[in-house]
C-alpha cells in the first residue's frame, strides 16, 4: 500500500538566504491538484523542540508535541494516515509505504516518522508495517534493477572526533556477509584519499561509513570527520557525493552511521545534508540518522540490518522496519527509541520495470536489494517465501492451471504454487498460495486494486499473508529479548511489541518474570510465577517456550490454534489465541481496540517496561 506527501512552498522566500524560521505557507499536491495553502508556524517552541531532540533523541515531550503539530498540519492539507487502513494492512500482512517528497528543504527537518495517527495518537512508525521514505524532488524513476557487479560491503571508519565502535560493526557485517555470500572489506581511519583509492580498486554494492558527523558553518553543508585521530580531516557532503558519483552504477546503498547525518541540522538555510546530497547525486538508497546515534543503538542497527539483508535475504525496506522494532526493544541492551525514530531512508519513489509487452513502464518501488535482485537478493540465497490464504466467494471461471497463471502474473513470481485447495462450503473455497515475500505483496496490491478479481473471474473476499511476511512486520517477538520486571498480582504487567496485532505479550501474576524472543521463538525464563501468560499472534506463527535461556533448548513448539495446557518444569501455561482480543487480565478493557489497550498497558507498566514506549 502506497501513500505520498508531495509538498511545495506557496511562495518563494524573499532574498537569497531562503528559509528564516518564520511562519510559512505550504501546498500539498494531490495528483495535479494543489491542496492548501496551510501555514506551518516554525514557532520558537517548535524550533526549541527540534533542538531538544537533537541534543537528546529520547526527549519524549518534544517528540510528542512535534508529532501532534505534524498531524494537525497534514489534516489541514487534506491528508491523514487512516488508522483503520493501517490496522487492516497489518491484519493482512500488507506493507504500508509513505513517501515524503518536499521541494522546501526545511520540511525535511520535521520528524515525519512520528506523525500521529488517529485519536489514540499512535506514531506512524509504531505501526510495524509502515515505513516512511524520503524522495528528493526532480529525481526520475529508479533504473531497472540488475545484479550489482560486486555484491559486498566496504566498511570505512574513522575515530577522528572521538572513539567509534568499529570492532562491533566490523564483526557484525563480516559475519552477515559470509552468510550471504557477499564480500567484506574494512578501511580503517578512512580519509578522502584512501576512500577514493578503495572505490577505484573495486567499488562495492554497499558502502558503510562509521564516523562522526559535524554541522557546517552557516551557509555551508554538513560534513564527516575522517582520517586518523592524530591527523583528522573533514569531507563535506558535496565532496563525498562527487567522490561516489563515478561509481553510482555499482553502489546501491550507502549507510551513514554517523551523528546527525540525515537532516542537515546546523545548516537551516540550505539543508544540504549528507544523505540528501548523496541521494540527489545518484546513490539509489541512503540510510542515515536525523539524530546523533548512540553507541549501543548504532551497534544494534548494524547487526540487525545486515543480518536481515544478508542472512535472511530481506529487502532493504523490510530490514529497516525490523531494525526499528529492534531498537524500540533492543534485547539485553537498553532500548534506543531516539535511534529508532531517527533512522531515515532516502530512496526513489518509483522505478522502471519491463512490462508484459516488453516495454519499460513506471510503478512505485516495492523493495530494494542492494546485494542482488528480487529473484536473487544475495549471492548465497534466493528470495524468502511467504504464504497467502485466499478465500474465494464463488468458483472461478478459470480452471486450476489458468487461475495459477493469473496469480503468477499478479505476483511476478513464476514459481508460485497453490498447495491446498479446500472444498467449497456455502459457495466459498480457500486456496493456500506459496510465493515470495515480494510476490505476496504484489498479490495484495492486485487484490486491493480489483485487478486480481477481474483476472481470476471470481469474488475474492479475503486475502491474508499467513506465513513469512508477518515476521517482517512483527514487533518485539522477533527482536533479541525483553526483560519485564513485575507488578502487583492480578494486574497486566506489559504489552510488548508494535503493533499489538502482530505479536503482543500480556502477563499477569507474581513479582517478576523474564521473557526473551528470537526469530519468532518465545522463551520464558526461570523464576516465573505460576499463572497464565497469553499470547496473541497471527495464525500459523511459530512460538516456543522453555524454562531458562533460549540456548538451553525449547520444550514445545506451537502451531496455529493449538493450545498448551500442561506446565512442564513449572513454567506457566502458554496459549495461542489468534482470534481473541490482544490483552487479558486486570488492566484490560473488554471494548479496547488493540492500540488503546497496548497504550494503557504500557502506561500501567510504567518504568518497569522502559523498552516499550507509548
Amino acid at each position: 500500500m502506497f501513500a505520498k506527501l508531495h509538498l511545495l512552498s506557496q511562495d518563494v522566500p524573499e532574498g537569497s538566504d531562503g528559509f528564516r524560521w518564520r511562519a510559512h505557507p505550504y501546498l500539498r499536491m494531490a495528483g495535479m491538484v494543489p491542496k492548501g495553502p496551510v501555514v506551518f508556524e516554525w514557532s520558537a517552541r517548535q524550533r526549541s523542540d527540534l533542538e531538544a531532540l537533537w541534543r537528546d533523541p529520547a526527549s519524549d515531550g518534544a517528540r510528542e508535541r512535534l508529532a501532534r503539530d505534524l498531524a494537525v498540519f497534514c489534516d489541514r492539507l487534506g491528508w491523514a494516515p487512516d488508522p483503520r487502513q493501517l490496522d487492516d494492512a497489518e491484519h493482512r500482512g500488507e506493507e504500508y509505504m509513505l513517501t515524503v517528497s518536499a521541494v522546501p528543504s526545511e520540511l525535511y527537518l520535521l520528524p515525519w516518522e512520528v506523525v500521529q495517527v488517529g485519536a489514540a495518537g499512535t506514531y506512524l512508525s509504531d505501526f510495524a508495517s509502515a515505513q516512511v521514505r524520503y524522495a528528493m524532488p526532480g529525481l526520475g524513476p529508479r533504473k531497472v534493477q540488475t545484479a550489482p557487479p560486486a555484491p559486498g560491503v566496504l566498511f570505512a571508519w574513522s575515530g577522528a572526533g572521538g572513539a567509534v565502535p568499529h570492532e562491533e560493526h566490523a564483526a557484525a557485517i563480516r559475519a552477515a556477509a559470509g552468510a550471504g555470500g557477499a564480500t567484506f572489506r574494512e578501511l580503517a581511519e578512512v580519509d578522502e584519499a584512501s576512500l577514493a583509492t578503495a572505490l577505484d580498486d573495486r567499488p562495492p554494492s554497499v558502502l558503510h561509513l562509521l564516523c562522526h558527523g559535524r554541522p557546517g558553518a552557516p551557509g555551508e553543508p554538513s560534513r564527516l570527520a575522517c582520517g586518523a585521530s592524530d591527523h583528522p580531516s573533514e569531507i563535506t557532503a558535496t565532496r563525498l557525493a562527487r567522490l561516489l558519483r563515478p561509481h553510482e552504477d555499482a553502489i546501491r546503498l550507502v549507510v551513514l552511521s554517523a551523528c546527525g547525518s540525515g537532516d542537515g541540522h546546523g545548516d537551516p538555510l540550505l539543508m544540504t545534508s549528507l544523505a540528501q546530497e548523496l541521494h540527489k547525486k545518484g546513490i539509489p538508497s541512503v540510510v542515515a540518522s536525523r539524530y546523533p546515534l548512540s553507541v549501543p543503538g548504532s551497534c544494534v542497527m548494524t547487526r540487525v540490518l545486515y543480518d536481515k539483508l544478508l542472512r535472511d535475504a530481506w529487502s532493504l525496506e523490510r530490514a529497516l522496519r525490523h531494525t526499528r522494532q529492534a531498537l524500540l526493544g533492543a534485547g539485553d541492551e537498553a532500548a534506543c527509541p531516539g535511534d529508532a525514530y531517527g533512522i531515515q531512508l532516502y530512496t526513489h519513489d518509483t522505478e522502471w520495470f519491463v512490462s508484459d509487452n516488453s516495454v519499460e513502464a513506471e510503478r512505485p518501488v516495492l523493495a530494494s536489494y542492494p546485494f542482488g535482485t528480487a529473484a536473487r537478493p544475495v549471492p548465497a540465497k534466493g528470495p524468502p517465501s511467504a504464504e497467502l490464504t485466499v478465500r474465494i466467494l464463488c468458483d472461478s471461471e478459470l480452471d486450476g492451471d489458468e487461475l495459477v497463471d493469473q496469480l503468477r502474473h499478479a505476483s511476478e513470481d513464476a514459481g508460485l504454487t497453490v498447495t491446498t485447495r479446500s472444498p467449497a462450503t456455502s459457495g466459498a473455497s480457500s486456496l493456500v498460495v506459496q510465493t515470495t515475500m515480494d510476490g505476496g505483496q504484489r498479490v495484495l496490491q492486485a487484490w486491493r486494486s480489483k485487478t486480481l478479481r477481474v483476472a481470476a473471474g471470481a469474488i475474492i473476499t479475503e486475502l491474508i499473508v499467513t506465513k513469512g511476511i508477518h515476521l517482517a512486520l512483527a514487533g518485539t517477538l522477533t527482536t533479541a529479548s525483553t526483560k519485564v520486571v513485575g507488578a502487583a498480582a492480578g494486574h497486566l504487567t506489559a504489552a510488548i511489541g508494535s503493533p499489538p496485532a502482530l505479536g503482543g505479550i500480556a502477563a499477569r501474576g507474581g513479582p517478576g518474570m523474564d521473557l526473551s524472543a528470537d526469530a519468532g521463538l518465545l522463551a520464558i525464563g526461570p523464576g516465573v510465577p505460576r499463572g497464565p501468560v497469553h499470547l496473541h499472534a497471527q495464525a500459523q506463527a511459530q512460538l516456543a517456550w522453555s524454562r531458562g535461556p533460549m540456548h538451553h533448548g525449547l520444550s514445545t513448539l506451537i502451531h496455529g490454534n493449538q493450545e498448551i495446557t500442561s506446565q512442564t518444569h513449572g513454567a506457566p501455561m502458554v496459549a495461542m489465541m489468534p482470534s481473541e482480543p490482544l490483552l487479558r487480565g486486570g488492566a484490560g478493557r473488554a471494548n479496547d481496540d488493540p492500540t488503546t489497550a497496548a497504550r494503557r498497558c504500557r502506561r500501567e507498566a510504567g518504568s518497569a517496561v522502559p523498552s516499550a514506549p507509548c
